[in-house]
């Protein structure tokens, strides 16, 4: 689209070549005269800029910026999130480089787009352009959560604002508490101080939201105005994560570059930011959901990079056969794992395997799945001879596994020294919930032959039971929230657990042994590298997980089949200690393990029954309570919706 060179009338821009504008811009100190909004101190928490990229854009915040020089009292709010630098020659700004080199640090302090304006035309005169005389403010547009926002869940709303004059003295309430909604103009970020068709910017053409989950977004807000543009991407409707540290985004026939600047103040400013974000996150949507874990908090790294929809980020763990990382879809902003495995000739088989087996699992709310899987190549099918990396992008992302959660907690239980009541409640909801899982694995056929601590994720936690023993009266009181049936957590602070990796699942209700090839050996069921087997053996390792959650986090064991005296030993202490609890014994979670590790599997009790045991009951009334309130809020969302 061409336009003319100067969109702006000279009439609307405070830069025109005579004596009054000369004299307006240099009134005004570009060192200590300067009001202290638009100078930010060291201390400013600003995590991004926008800088404006082209000779419209930077005419536009010329005009907003002139305006806030000559008038103290002028933008009171707006100018809490703009920075003025100083002023230089028009000419200066008029004729930007026109390669196609990514942004160099210089290209990106000066704000101009290795590319040619928006507006150049081929009758643009250069001797005339580089002889105008005009002098304009330069600078950018700061992110920060030290400046309040009028409506933080909308973010940054840019634009040049929309506003209302009352034409008659008598206006009604209506009138006035619309008045009041827009005194800002709609905007924080005011792009342009008049509106002007040329410039193709709405009065609130687009907003920079922090999603729930973490996600910074560009949303569109005015699909009647000219595409938002991000990269090289343009769209009429939704919105775009802001997932790389520098970017080009064009509004209307307004481009600018938007630089995340947490890193260049490193490690330590980059901690800061993502404290500052998780409390801003908590405090804007009132802890309806998790704060997202530290990968996805972190601002964007040049290491990050994008995989067809989805962009990856730091390491998580490892898998059966591969290496699972952070990963969040780039339209949406949705949280995923992302799972890599490098397939061969030699692993083909097993790969595919798991690929075809997490694409039937059925949904479950303790069971991870696949939403997606990319080929390196492209095809499902290996054409080899060469190695071929293949994604499984899978949901929900999990905080941590169950073996980090083991290990780093301080509060063990035995026989002479039990959990507290309160935190034994929360590893009841989340064992309930295991089990959960499998039975709805076993139900639909599935085996899936590698439970244990490592192969559990933890999606959240109650806040202090996560790790630290309940010394003080502040846990006591956090952690009993959890078990409380008139206080209940915040979804984001509910134990939820969920069964990962299937790299060793099989769809069928019997297996053959295979030593040595399946499995993890302190988990394994007797009769698992010895005879024929069925779902008995999920049952026997989540017992051996039992073990380590409500008795102690060392392994009972290391290998059963060769050390009967020491399963037999063991399993005396369980006996024991039930029959010492008299009849709350066998309604006590050790009553429950002695029958999850009956060494015979047709003895061992079935996943769909353990979870009818006494000692779940009063994790059973809260999850009726729960599906209960869901069935409600689903009723009223629909006639709402009607």
């Amino acid at each position: 689209m061409h336009s003319p060179t100067h969109p702006l009338p000279a009439s609307l821009t405070p830069t025109e070549a005579d004596e009054s504008s000369t004299s307006s811009h240099h009134t005004v100190s570009t060192d200590t005269d300067q009001p202290p909004a638009t100078q930010p101190s060291s201390s400013c928490d600003c995590f991004a800029h926008l800088r404006p990229a082209n000779l419209e854009a930077c005419l536009a915040f010329d005009e907003v910026a002139s305006e806030i020089k000559n008038a103290p009292d002028a933008f009171p709010y707006h100018r809490n999130f703009i920075s003025i630098e100083t002023i230089v020659p028009l000419s200066s700004l008029q004729h930007p480089p026109h390669d196609e080199e990514p942004l160099s640090q210089s290209q990106s302090q000066s704000g101009f787009l290795p590319q040619a304006s928006a507006t150049e035309t081929e009758t643009d005169d250069e001797t005339t352009a580089t002889q105008d005389p005009r002098l304009v403010w330069t600078g950018h547009y700061r992110f920060s959560f030290d400046a309040p926002l009028e409506l933080p869940p909308l973010g940054w709303r840019v634009g040049s604002g929309r506003w209302k004059k009352s034409t008659k003295a008598n206006a009604s309430a209506a009138s006035t508490a619309a008045a009041s909604v827009r005194n800002h103009g709609g905007v924080d970020l005011l792009l342009a101080k008049t509106r002007v068709p040329a410039s193709g910017l709405a009065g609130l053409h687009a907003r920079f939201a922090f999603e729930r989950n973490g996600a910074l977004m560009l949303v569109v807000e005015n699909p009647r105005r000219p595409t938002v543009v991000l990269g090289d991407e343009s769209f009429d409707a939704g919105s775009r994560v802001l997932a790389k540290p520098r970017c080009r985004i064009g509004l209307g026939n307004l481009a600018y570059v938007f630089e995340y600047v947490v890193r260049s103040g490193g490690p330590e400013k980059e901690r800061a930011f993502q404290q500052r974000l998780g409390r801003f996150l908590r405090e804007t949507f009132r802890g309806r959901d998790a704060t997202p874990p530290r990968e996805l908090l972190a601002s964007p790294a040049e290491a990050d990079h994008p995989l067809c929809d989805w962009l990856i980020r730091g390491t998580v763990g490892r898998g059966a056969f591969g290496t699972v990382t952070a990963a969040r879809h780039r339209v949406t902003g949705r949280i995923a794992a992302a799972k890599m495995v490098v397939r061969t000739q030699r692993s083909v088989g097993e790969c595919m395997k798991e690929i075809d087996i997490c694409a039937r699992v059925p949904e479950h709310p303790n069971v991870s799945t696949l939403i997606d899987t990319i080929y390196e190549r492209g095809e499902r099918w290996y054409t080899g001879p060469r190695p071929e990396r293949v994604w499984l992008i899978s949901s929900p992302f999990v905080r941590d596994t169950l073996a980090a959660y083991i290990q780093s907690s301080s509060s063990t239980s035995s026989f002479s020294a039990p959990l507290p009541p309160q935190l034994l409640h929360v590893r009841l909801t989340l064992f309930y919930q295991l089990l959960s899982g499998i039975a709805h694995l076993h139900s639909h056929g599935f085996l899936h032959r590698d439970i244990k601590p490592a192969n559990l994720g933890i999606v959240s936690m109650p806040p202090v039971a996560s790790t630290y023993p309940l010394s003080s009266s502040i846990a006591t009181v956090a952690v009993a929230a959890a078990a409380n049936n008139n206080n209940r957590l915040p979804p984001h602070q509910q134990p939820r657990i969920v069964i990962l990796d299937f790299g060793h699942a099989i769809h069928a209700p019997r297996a053959l042994p295979r030593p040595g090839a399946v499995g993890t050996v302190p988990y394994l069921a007797p009769e698992m590298e010895h005879a024929e087997y069925g779902s008995g053996v999920d049952v026997w390792a989540l017992g051996v997980v039992g073990w380590q959650l409500f008795v102690q986090k060392a392994l009972p064991w290391r290998r059963v089949p060769e050390e009967e005296a020491v399963w037999m030993g063991r399993v005396a202490a369980l006996r024991e200690k039930v029959e010492e609890m008299g009849d709350d014994g066998e309604k006590s979670v050790f009553g429950l393990l002695l029958r999850m590790l009956e060494w015979d599997e047709e003895d061992r009790v079935g996943a769909k029954e353990a979870l009818g045991h006494a000692c779940f009951r009063r994790v059973r009334e809260e999850v009726e309570r729960g599906e209960k309130e869901g069935a409600r809020k689903r009723v009223r969302r629909g006639s709402l919706e009607t």
